[in-house]
């Protein structure tokens, strides 16, 4: 196998790797947005980077980005920000890189 040879699988593997991730994410995007839950991803600091519709709707508020950049700790009630505290303490310390955590969330609790 000639160089060139070589080069054009290696092109072809990441077009491979590629394509697979963009489906991925798609379907990611997708079960995230379509899902009747209240989905939100949020960084280390607890700061809220996306929200589906769901979580707009129960939440009371028009669109997405009323929540976008708030904190989490905005919408937990007082018995269970601990919840969030001993998760964000996990998150910091790389103890896991991803989360579960059945916890509850109401209107804006912080103006």
């Amino acid at each position: 196998m000639n160089e060139i040879d070589l080069l054009h699988q290696q092109i072809d593997a990441l077009k491979k790797e590629k394509r697979e991730y963009l489906e991925s994410n798609d379907r990611f995007s997708a079960i995230f947005e379509l899902s009747r839950l209240g989905n939100k991803i949020i960084n280390r600091d607890l700061t809220i980077l996306q929200v589906n519709q769901a979580l707009v709707i129960l939440l009371g508020f028009e669109n997405k980005d009323e929540i976008v950049g708030t904190k989490i700790f905005d919408y937990a009630p007082i018995d269970r920000r601990a919840d969030w505290k001993f998760l964000q303490e996990k998150l910091w310390a790389n103890l896991t890189p991803s989360f579960s955590l059945e916890t509850c969330l109401s209107e804006r609790m912080v103006p």
